[in-house]
């Protein structure tokens, strides 16, 4: 089935790769002149993931120092969200 629809078409060029893709193809920035990140979500999935296998000891080390830190703030939410769960079904069975 073809789309029938007159949809125009923009393009733009990526800084990383330098292909010209689709404007769907980037993601939103506000405070760029079009509102668009100057990478293409491959390129900028790529480099964060690398960035992150690049630091990831780091990244995990500061995780679980702030869950040290935070660990009454830790039960609190995960007990509220039992509750919230719990509600939740409850709720679901009620409706049936």
């Amino acid at each position: 089935m073809e789309n029938t629809t007159n949809r125009t078409i923009v393009l733009k060029k990526c800084k990383k790769c330098g292909k010209e893709k689709d404007i769907g193809l980037f993601r939103n920035q506000s405070n760029s002149k079009d509102l668009k990140f100057p990478w293409c979500r491959n390129c900028q999935d790529k480099e964060s993931k690398n960035n992150y296998l690049k630091n990831k000891t780091h990244r995990l080390e500061l995780v679980k120092n702030w869950q040290k830190q935070n660990s009454e703030k830790i039960k609190i939410y995960k007990k509220n969200w039992a509750i919230k769960q719990k509600m939740t079904i409850q709720k679901s069975y009620e409706e049936r």
